[in-house]
């Protein structure tokens, strides 16, 4: 099986009450490059990003840290606060918001 991952971030889509983060994934027969399956990869996505910071974090990571910070508040902060937890006890859970407000139009200011 080959495959291939697209996935896009339009920040901007909040603002519309749209998905930040888009995906795609592509099954191919190696053969004769014929689409076996096209499937939503948000999801997808959205759990391996966590799970390679959860891994990173359960090996790399102080082991007595107790405070996890997250940059960010999107689909992204809930999926690794949920996996993070699973590798580390933290005691506290800081999240960093910064958030710019502007107009579909001016969305290119992000």
């Amino acid at each position: 099986m080959l495959f291939n991952q697209f996935a896009v971030s339009f920040q901007w889509m909040n603002i519309a009450g749209l998905p930040t983060h888009m995906a795609k994934i592509i099954l191919l027969d190696p053969p004769t490059g014929a689409m076996l399956a096209l499937m939503d990869g948000s999801v997808i996505t959205e759990l391996r990003t966590a799970a390679a910071s959860a891994i990173a974090t359960k090996h790399l990571a102080s082991k007595d840290a107790s405070i996890l910070a997250i940059l960010g508040s999107g689909v992204q902060a809930r999926s690794h606060v949920t996996l993070l937890r699973l590798v580390r006890d933290f005691k506290e859970v800081q999240l960093w918001l910064y958030y710019r407000l502007c107009s579909i139009q001016q969305a290119v200011c992000l």
